[in-house]
């Protein structure tokens, strides 16, 4: 029998997923584009966050570990915007503006707080 926890559960994993995949993609093209940095080492650093320095020099196994980390980072922020989003109904009234602002909110705390 499906439930309306199972659908929210499978409706913020399939969310997530789909986030992770394309700020992966986003991220590598980025880095590429703006300074000649290939994905593994984008993943790399993504891994050093955790594991400092041994991350740029460790195998392919600390690109899967920065991947992994990365998709926990998606999965994250989007199961807190699935709580917010469901909890708060006025948030529901305008969906475009709220993803932008939870959009640059997502930004501003990866950029001046965690990657610091």
């Amino acid at each position: 029998m499906k439930t309306k926890q199972n659908g929210f559960v499978r409706a913020a994993i399939k969310s997530g997923l789909i986030v992770g995949i394309l700020d992966a993609i986003a991220a590598s093209v980025n880095a590429y584009v703006a300074n000649g940095i290939t994905p593994d080492r984008v993943f790399r650093f993504v891994a050093s966050g955790a594991l400092g320095q041994d991350a740029y020099t460790g195998g392919i196994g600390m690109v899967y570990l920065g991947l992994a980390f990365h998709f926990a980072i998606a999965m994250g922020w989007t199961i807190l915007f699935f709580f917010v989003f469901f909890k708060l109904a006025p948030l529901q009234m305008n969906k475009i503006a709220l993803g932008i602002i939870y959009g640059l909110f997502i930004w501003l705390v990866m950029n001046f707080i965690v990657i610091p």
